[in-house]
């Protein structure tokens, strides 16, 4: 089994910049208390699956909704920030097991 370094790479990239974007650069307060745990680039680069815990609000289908419907606007500011020929499409995921211990402190 090979190991990707572009594709560990570019997730680096793209997990450092995913965790500025969403909680100061989108203008929507109820995203400000979640943080990027990981990110899962596919192989063929297409598609990030991007995962978060929440400290603030209760309602994670509500903020995975959010964070999924302004995908475009992230998609965007990423190909921005990071020189690609195509960047990935993005889907969010509540990082349900991290969630639920940080619910049980």
């Amino acid at each position: 089994m090979s190991v990707n370094i572009r594709k560990i790479q570019l997730e680096k990239l793209i997990f450092e910049e995913l965790s500025c974007i969403v909680p100061y650069e989108m203008e929507d307060p109820r995203v400000v208390d979640i943080e990027i745990t990981r990110v899962e680039l596919s192989n063929d680069l297409k598609k990030v699956k991007v995962f978060f815990i929440s400290r603030g609000n209760k309602d994670h289908e509500l903020e995975e909704e959010i964070l999924n419907r302004a995908s475009g606007f992230i998609r965007f500011q990423i190909s921005n920030a990071i020189l690609l020929k195509k960047t990935p499409k993005f889907l969010f995921f509540l990082d349900e097991k991290l969630q639920e211990e940080i619910e049980d402190e």
